[in-house]
């Protein structure tokens, strides 16, 4: 697992699933009262359509891994 979101699999890259289900994407799985905060602060991807809300996990993957990976301070270069 990269960043603690698992890949998902072939059959599963193309479906839409809730915020119940994009939780278990997560270890540990984070509440769904944070998934519901992080939909209202934009910090992952989401669709709406009438009125329901749904998850593309490959989408949701792909935007933490480019917009929320911490990186070190300290590079390979400066160790002796």
């Amino acid at each position: 697992m990269d960043g603690g979101i698992s890949m998902p699999t072939p059959n599963q890259s193309d479906k839409l699933v809730s915020a119940e289900v994009i939780r278990h994407y997560f270890d540990p799985p984070p509440s769904l009262r944070t998934i519901r905060n992080w939909q209202a602060k934009r910090v992952i991807p989401f669709l709406k359509i009438g009125g329901n809300v749904f998850f593309d996990p490959s989408r949701v993957r792909e935007h933490l891994l480019r917009h929320r990976e911490i990186r070190s301070r300290n590079s390979f270069r400066d160790l002796p």
